[in-house]
């Protein structure tokens, strides 16, 4: 023997000071490098003097922050490692141990990581969206936990090293979202964070008008649709409109509705006669963003119209000053009229009313229009949407 002394409480013979005793664990029969020098410190290694040959130790069994837990069922075997101080010889004595779920693990399986990758970031509220987690090696298997800060999604089993899990309820504003993975019998756990932007939901506007062709004057109801139908809030809607021209067409509110169900609805008869470019904006509320329609085309016919006409005196005397007044329906009519002598086709043309310049109409104003002019004969009058009345003027000899 070499540097022993007896040890008077245990009979002992004890190297002074002992050698140091390493740790370990290993696994199906291999070494776990991450367990390497873990352990407390040797309170006795010597040799018994009653049983050659015998080296016997007392160590601590190393312990794991309590911080750290186990999830799943770990079986291992931990190994002292240390030489006899009489042969030099390095030995080692198994025991097998089980870590079960919620002791402290001191990790000593072969290490993971972990990743965490979003479908669509930032998404939509009520989009759904898809969370697919990592594991390296892609050996790993068991199951991932995704958590949405403190709240468990649920779970997925790994295939190929991947788990996913999808939802559609991640509520508007910022997410941190966690993928754990337990770990096995083989392979430690790990875990991956990010964060996830719920933004407000997408929504869609679209826009239809009844009745589509219209005539002037009549009643338009332009509805708006909104997408999803739970959105809230006001449609506004717009006439696209360029005056004076040329210039780029530019929208003009001329109304606006309160959703209910998804719809909002103005009415109009203002809408000028020809085509009427028209689109619908929705504001969005707390939740859905606001979203604007394509443009609707609504075409306006012009409203048809009916000419009297009425002359006085009739009959007239030859150069007498005679007034022939047109009444127009429906009196909001604009527009001019034009008089003739004997119809458009007369080589007497276009009769001169006074006060109104050769060759031009007279403006139409609250529906009627009138011309004074020396004695005609038979008079067309041509209205102001080509609409024609006809009078027959009498003149009389002297």
């Amino acid at each position: 023997m070499r540097n022993l002394n007896q040890d008077p409480t245990t009979g002992l013979l004890q190297q002074s000071p002992p050698s140091e005793v390493g740790f370990n664990v290993a696994q199906g029969g291999m070494d776990l490098p991450q367990g390497g020098g873990i352990g407390g410190p040797t309170i006795w290694a010597g040799e018994s003097p009653q049983f050659v040959g015998l080296d016997q130790v007392d160590a601590y069994f190393p312990t794991c922050p309590a911080t750290t837990k186990a999830t799943v069922e770990k079986r291992y075997d931990a190994f002292l490692s240390y030489t006899s101080v009489e042969t030099g010889t390095t030995v080692r004595i198994y025991l097998p141990f089980v870590v079960n779920p919620s002791d402290p693990d001191c990790q000593w399986l072969n290490s993971t990581a972990t990743t965490l990758t979003s479908s669509q970031n930032p998404s939509a509220q009520g989009q759904a969206v898809t969370f697919t987690a990592t594991v390296t090696p892609s050996a790993a298997t068991g199951v991932v936990m995704f958590l949405d800060g403190t709240t468990m999604l649920g779970g997925g089993s790994l295939s190929a090293g991947m788990a996913t899990l999808s939802t559609s309820s991640l509520s508007l504003g910022s997410h941190s979202i966690t993928a754990t993975y337990s770990g096995d019998s083989t392979y430690g756990s790990s875990s991956a964070t990010r964060t996830q932007t719920v933004g407000k939901t997408n929504t869609t506007t679209a826009l239809t008008s009844v009745p589509n062709p219209s005539t002037y004057g009549q009643g338009v109801a332009v509805t708006a649709a909104v997408s999803p139908p739970t959105a809230t809030g006001t449609v506004t809607f717009f006439e696209l409109t360029c005056s004076p021209a040329p210039c780029s067409a530019k929208p003009v509110a001329v109304g606006s509705g309160t959703l209910s169900g998804g719809r909002a609805t103005f009415s109009t008869s203002s809408l000028s006669a020809g085509t009427n470019l028209l689109t619908a904006t929705y504001g969005g509320d707390t939740a859905d963003s606001g979203s604007t329609s394509s443009t609707l085309t609504q075409t306006v016919s012009q409203a048809p119209t009916m000419i009297s006409v009425l002359s006085s005196p009739n009959p007239s005397g030859p150069g007498q000053s005679v007034t022939f007044t047109v009444t127009v329906s429906p009196s909001g009519a604009t527009g001019s009229v034009s008089f003739w002598d004997n119809g458009p086709l007369s080589t007497y043309g276009l009769i001169s009313c006074l006060g109104v310049s050769p060759g031009q109409g007279v403006p139409v104003a609250n529906g009627q229009a009138k011309c004074s002019t020396p004695s005609p004969s038979t008079t067309l009058v041509g209205g102001p949407s080509g609409s024609t009345a006809a009078v027959t003027q009498t003149v009389t000899a002297h």
